[in-house]
């Protein structure tokens, strides 16, 4: 009887774990399907985009802004202000697959397999935010995995993906941290780390500095916190 009920009380344990990894592959596929079946370049700005990343892969250095607006958004070059994070990160994939189509497609499964550590991201984050509400993360996880916005820009060639992937972890990182009521170094370092690589991102990225001096000033006036 006690096996049995071993058993019974494993399967019951199991369930979240398969209906994570459920909306996870689900997410997963429904990013896949549009990465291979949008055609190049038809997604917003995803050419100007590619063209910043073939500035790097080709002649291995980063782009410059031209000032002329006009004739820079003509030419698809109007994002090559943006911080060079995700481009860095992508240009590889482009110089291995590339020159040509095989680049596009090879970045966009970069943006398809970020996209779906979001995914997996967002049930932690919900977790360690509602302990033990499986139906609260499933919620959670579904939109991060369905939402058609964030479906189609982890299908196409874009800083997005990458800049929501580092917020992301970094906002797990600062749940912890408050419901822990503690700050360790090595915590406090890699929050650093990941921010600054957020910021490195996309300039939308210095937004965080407001989340992490927010958890900061609770962390400060909680009266169990601890730093070491």
């Amino acid at each position: 009887m006690t096996s049995i009920t071993q058993r019974a009380a494993a399967k019951v344990d199991a369930r979240p774990t398969i209906l994570l990894w459920s909306l996870v592959l689900l997410g997963l596929a429904a990013r896949l399907y549009l990465a291979l079946a949008t055609p190049i370049f038809y997604a917003p700005d995803e050419v100007a985009h590619f063209l910043y990343i073939q500035q790097i892969a080709l002649h291995g250095r980063l782009p410059i802004q031209p000032l002329d607006y006009a004739s820079t958004y003509l030419r698809g070059q109007y994002e090559f202000y943006q911080p060079p994070g995700f481009y860095l990160l992508a240009a590889p994939f482009a110089r291995i697959f590339g020159p040509g189509v095989g680049a596009v497609y090879a970045v966009r499964i970069v943006n398809v397999l970020l996209g779906t550590l979001l995914v997996r991201i967002v049930w932690a984050i919900a977790l360690v935010t509602m302990p033990g509400r499986i139906d609260v993360a499933a919620t959670a996880t579904s939109f991060a995995a369905f939402l058609p916005g964030l479906v189609i820009n982890s299908a196409a060639v874009n800083n997005d993906v990458l800049e929501s992937v580092l917020a992301s972890a970094m906002m797990l990182m600062l749940v912890r941290t408050v419901n822990e009521g503690r700050l360790s170094f090595s915590r406090a370092g890699t929050i650093g780390v990941v921010g600054g690589a957020a910021i490195l991102t996309k300039g939308s990225g210095i937004l965080l500095l407001l989340v992490i001096g927010f958890c900061g000033i609770v962390l400060a006036v909680s009266g169990r916190r601890q730093w070491w």
